[in-house]
């Protein structure tokens, strides 16, 4: 039992340090294959849809910076 001796604190951290790590590497790899195993058809969708909503808003912003010179108020001639 000389692990348990107060000198070996740094290394028993250590090690329950990558357990921990080694623990949450292993819980990420399970979930992010039980994700690819199961393709959603309506998250493909979602997807395009909101790609297609972005380019709207990208060329509403670009026309509506095309159309600022037109936009300003002219003081009046005199």
């Amino acid at each position: 039992m000389r692990l348990l001796r107060r000198r070996h604190m740094p290394l028993r951290l250590a090690m329950v340090g990558c357990a921990f790590v080694l623990f949450l590497f292993l819980l990420h790899r399970d979930v992010s294959s039980r994700e690819e195993a199961t393709e959603k058809p309506w998250l493909k969708s979602l997807v395009s849809r909101k790609d297609h909503v972005l380019d709207l808003m990208l060329e509403a912003m670009n026309n509506l910076r095309d159309s600022m010179p037109k936009l300003q108020i002219r003081a009046p001639e005199a």
